[in-house]
């Protein structure tokens, strides 16, 4: 069972919805997505009346682009960069 990450417009929908003060849960069903994910979003990115769109869409995209090049990394040399 795969999954995919949240888009930009998802973030965005997120943080439209906590400004509207709606529940998580609320927002996970507008999504079609499980409250944790929506939860764990919110958590990673800000806290749950000062999360921005952009800003956590931009975070997540430094993150999976350090992760990408700290496995390429490791897979050339052979060495853990104990991350």
């Amino acid at each position: 069972m795969g999954y995919t990450h949240l888009t930009q417009e998802e973030r965005y929908q997120i943080a439209f919805g906590i400004k509207a003060r709606m529940s998580l849960r609320a927002i996970a069903k507008q999504l079609s997505r499980h409250p944790s994910t929506i939860s764990r979003e919110v958590r990673r990115n800000g806290k749950a009346r000062v999360y921005q769109g952009l800003r956590a869409h931009q975070a997540a995209q430094g993150r999976a682009q350090y992760s990408r090049s700290a496995s390429a990394f490791k897979a050339i040399s052979g060495v853990s960069l104990g991350i």
